[in-house]
């Protein structure tokens, strides 16, 4: 008896811990508004405002239509490649890139599979390689 209440509460334990990180998770959500920091390669702001967003918008569209920053760039089998921001490019010749973080990390995707999410911190900052 003794080994099932073992069983039993540590099984409750594991439960209660699931749903208690399950809760801090930050949903997508329909609408909201997210931070968009776009830096150049000296480390100055060029646009650092929030931007709303509904249902039906993507970051990439978000990012080309917003009248100060009229993100430019390709579309390849691989998603959307950033050449500037902002009046900014990137290139090959001067060995520059946008990288993007999401809430101060390094985005493992590209602009085009980055969700909205209500209050995200999205950063593209002109870096060398």
């Amino acid at each position: 008896m003794k080994k099932i209440f073992t069983i039993f509460t540590l099984f409750f334990v594991v439960l209660v811990g699931l749903f208690a990180l399950n809760g801090c998770k930050k949903e997508e959500v329909g609408a909201g508004v997210i931070s968009v920091q776009v830096v150049d390669f000296e480390g100055k702001d060029l646009f650092n405002d929030q931007i709303e967003f509904s249902a039906d918008d993507t970051l990439v569209d978000l990012l080309k239509d917003n009248e100060e920053i009229l993100m430019t760039g390709e579309t390849s089998e691989y998603g959307f490649y950033i050449v500037s921001m902002c009046g900014v490019s990137a290139s090959n010749d001067n060995k520059t890139y946008w990288s993007i973080e999401v809430n101060g990390e390094y985005s493992m995707v590209g602009v085009s599979d980055i969700a909205l999410v209500d209050e995200d911190l999205i950063t593209f900052s002109l870096i060398g390689w």
